[in-house]
C-alpha cells in the first residue's frame, strides 16, 4: 500500500468533520513539498469544512497552509489571496505567534516568486523573532504553532521548542536563498549550514537534504563543480530513498546544467530526461520551467535550434500562466537568442525586449547581456544600424560590469578558500601529504586560469567592437555621430582593462606556496622566470602570458627556453609536468 493509499484509509474512517480537518491539515503538511497537487487536494477539502464548521482557528490555520503551498506549486495570485484571509482572522484571533507564522509564509511565496528583497525583510523578522525565543527558553506559556494549533493536543514545551526550531529553519533557508541572489554567496553558505544543522537535529532528514541541494547551487554558481555534484549526488539519493519526487526534479535539473556546463552532454540528457519523465505523473510549474529551460540550452549547445525552440517556448507558456519572476529574463533572453540563430529576426527582437525589461527590473545581469548583445546582433541583420548600435553601446557597459563582477567574485572566492585551507594545513602542503589539499589546489589553479581568460576574452571583444565600429563609422555624418560616444567608451574600456589585467596578476599571490618551493629549489630564476613559470603552472599557453604580461611571444618562449635550461628539463618532457611536481 502506497502512502496515499494509507492516508485514503485514514481518512475514510473518520467521518466527523472536526476531527477530519486536523487530519487533512497533518497529511498534507507532512507531504513536504514531493507532492503539492496532492496536498492542495486535501487542504481544499479542509478549508470547505473548516467554512461549513464555522471553526474560526481551523479556518485560519488551513487558508494559511494552503497559502504555503499554493505557493510552492507556482500560483502566487490565489496564495496571497488565502494568506491574507488567515492574517485577517489571526488578527481578530489575537494570536501574535501565528502572525509571525504569516509572514514566514509571506516570505516563502515572495522567495518562490523572486521577489528576494521582500522576501528577506520577512524572513529575517521571523528569523530574530524564533532565535530570540530558543535563546531565551521562554516557553513558560502556550506557543500554539502550525502543527498543534488544530490538532487537538496538549502543547508541551517540548513541542513549542521543536516547532520553533522549524519556523527557525525554514527563515534561514528564505535568508539563504535571498543571499545566494545577491550573489554573496559566503552569506548563502553560512545559512545554509545552520538550515542543514537544524533539520538535522529535527531528525528531518528530507529538509536537510534540500539544505544540501541549495548548498551544491551556490557552490556551482561559484563554479565549484566537484564540490556542487558531489552536494546534489548526496541529496538526491535521500530523496529517492523518501520518494520525495519534485525534490529529486530540482536536483537532476541542477546536475543536469552542471554537466552540460562542463560538456558532458551524455550524462546531462539522462538527468534531464529522468527529471522529464517525474514530471509527467506530477504537475510542480516552477519545476517544469527549470527542465524545459535546461532542455532549451541543451539542444541550443548541440546547435539543434529547431529543437531548442520548441523546449524555450514550452518554458515560456508556463512562466506566462504562472507569472513566475525568478527565471522569466532568463527564459526571454534563451529564446531570443534561439530566434536569432533561426534567423527570425523581427520574433528576436520582441522576445528580447520583453526579456531586457524585466532583467533590468530583478537586476540580472547575464540576461541583461545576452539580451542587448542578441538585440544588438538582430537589428543590425535588420539592417536598423542606428538602433543596432544604441543596443552596442548598451551591451558593451553591461558586458563590462558583468565580467568585473564575474572578476570579483571568483578572486574573493579563491583567495578565501586558499586562505582557510593553508591556514589549516600549515606545512603539509609543502609536503604533498594531504591528497584531498592537492586535489583542491589543482582546481583552484585552474580556476584562475580561467579567470585570466575570462579578463582577455573581454579585451578580445573590445577589440572586435572597436573594429566593427570602426568600418561603420563611413555609413554616413548621422552614423558617425552615433558612433563617436560609443568609439571614446570603447577605448576607456580598454585602458580600464589594462586595470583588470593588474588585478589578475595579482590573483597569483593565491599560490604563494608554489612560488616559495620554486625560488627554494632554482634560486638561479630570475624575477621574470619565476613570473612566467607561475603563469605555466596555471596551464597558460605562450600566447595567453605574452598577451597578459604585454610582451611578445617571442619573449615568452625565450623565457621558457631559459626556465628548461635552468631546471634540466629534457627536451621530450612538458615544462608544465615538470612544475606541477614541484609541491
Amino acid at each position: 500500500m502506497t502512502d496515499i493509499e494509507l492516508d485514503r484509509f485514514r481518512l475514510a474512517k473518520i467521518r466527523s468533520p472536526l476531527k477530519r480537518i486536523p487530519l487533512l491539515n497533518a497529511i498534507a503538511l507532512a507531504c513536504q513539498r514531493y507532492e503539492v497537487s496532492y496536498a492542495l487536494e486535501l487542504l481544499r477539502e479542509a478549508l470547505f469544512l473548516s467554512e461549513s464548521a464555522g471553526k474560526s482557528v481551523y479556518l485560519a490555520q488551513t487558508n494559511l497552509n494552503l497559502a504555503r503551498w499554493l505557493g510552492v506549486g507556482g500560483m502566487f495570485e490565489e496564495a496571497f489571496k488565502h494568506l491574507s484571509i488567515a492574517k485577517s482572522l489571526f488578527q481578530k484571533l489575537k494570536d501574535e505567534d501565528a502572525l509571525i507564522d504569516v509572514q514566514l509564509v509571506n516570505a516563502m511565496i515572495l522567495s518562490e516568486k523572486g521577489e528576494f528583497e521582500e522576501a528577506f525583510n520577512y524572513a529575517e523578522l521571523v528569523y530574530q523573532f524564533r532565535s530570540t525565543l530558543r535563546t531565551s527558553n521562554a516557553f513558560t506559556e502556550r506557543v500554539l504553532v502550525s502543527r498543534d494549533r488544530i490538532g487537538g493536543g496538549e502543547i508541551t514545551e517540548e513541542i513549542s521548542r521543536r516547532n520553533n526550531d522549524l519556523k527557525l529553519a525554514n527563515a534561514t533557508r528564505v535568508m539563504a536563498m535571498v543571499e545566494a541572489s545577491r550573489m554573496n554567496f559566503s552569506k548563502a553558505l553560512y545559512y545554509l549550514d545552520a538550515n542543514f544543522e537544524l533539520w538535522l537535529s529535527l531528525g528531518e532528514t528530507q529538509e536537510a537534504a534540500t539544505a544540501m541541494n541549495n548548498a551544491g547551487s551556490v557552490y556551482a554558481r561559484i563554479r565549484e563543480y566537484p564540490r556542487a555534484i558531489e552536494f546534489f549526488q548526496r541529496a538526491l539519493a535521500i530523496y529517492r530513498s523518501r520518494g520525495a519526487n519534485v525534490n529529486m526534479v530540482t536536483v537532476l535539473s541542477n546536475l543536469g546544467n552542471i554537466r552540460r556546463e562542463i560538456g558532458d552532454y551524455s550524462s546531462a540528457f539522462a538527468n534531464l530526461n529522468e527529471a522529464m519523465a517525474i514530471l509527467g505523473d506530477y504537475s510542480h510549474p516552477p519545476s517544469e520551467i527549470e527542465v524545459t529551460l535546461q532542455f532549451a540550452k541543451y539542444y541550443n549547445g548541440l546547435q539543434d535550434y529547431a529543437t531548442a525552440y520548441l523546449w524555450a517556448t514550452r518554458s515560456l507558456e508556463i512562466i506566462n500562466v504562472r507569472s513566475v519572476r525568478t527565471l522569466k529574463s532568463e527564459v526571454h533572453s534563451v529564446l531570443g537568442k534561439i530566434l536569432f540563430f533561426l534567423k527570425r529576426y523581427d520574433e528576436a527582437v520582441q522576445i528580447l525586449n520583453e526579456g531586457l525589461v524585466v532583467a533590468e527590473k530583478t537586476n540580472s545581469l547575464e540576461s541583461e547581456v545576452r539580451c542587448l548583445k542578441y538585440l544588438y546582433l538582430s537589428m543590425k541583420d535588420l539592417g536598423r544600424i542606428g538602433e543596432a548600435f544604441s543596443f552596442l553601446e548598451r551591451f558593451q557597459v553591461a558586458e563590462s560590469s558583468f565580467l568585473q563582477n564575474q572578476l570579483q567574485l571568483t578572486d574573493k572566492a579563491i583567495q578565501e578558500r586558499f586562505t582557510t585551507k593553508f591556514a589549516l594545513t600549515s606545512d603539509t602542503v609543502y609536503r604533498a601529504e594531504n591528497n584531498s589539499l592537492t586535489s583542491d589546489v589543482e582546481r583552484l589553479t585552474q580556476e584562475l586560469s580561467r579567470v585570466m581568460r575570462q579578463v582577455k576574452k573581454k579585451d578580445d571583444v573590445l577589440g572586435k567592437l572597436k573594429k566593427e565600429s570602426s568600418t561603420l563609422v563611413n555609413y554616413s555624418r548621422e552614423t558617425q555621430e552615433i558612433l563617436k560616444p560609443l568609439l571614446t567608451k570603447i577605448n576607456q574600456e580598454s585602458r580600464d582593462s589594462k586595470y583588470e589585467l593588474d588585478r589578475a596578476k595579482k590573483l597569483q599571490e593565491v599560490q604563494p606556496h608554489f612560488i616559495r618551493e620554486l625560488r627554494r629549489r632554482y634560486p638561479s630564476l630570475s624575477k621574470a622566470e619565476v613570473k612566467i613559470s607561475g603563469l605555466l603552472n596555471l596551464e597558460m599557453s605562450s600566447i595567453e602570458i605574452a598577451s597578459l604580461l604585454n610582451v611578445s611571444v617571442r619573449t615568452v618562449e625565450n623565457h621558457r627556453l631559459h626556465i628548461r635550461k635552468k631546471l634540466q628539463i629534457d627536451e621530450n618532457q612538458s615544462i608544465q609536468e615538470v612544475l606541477t611536481q614541484i609541491i
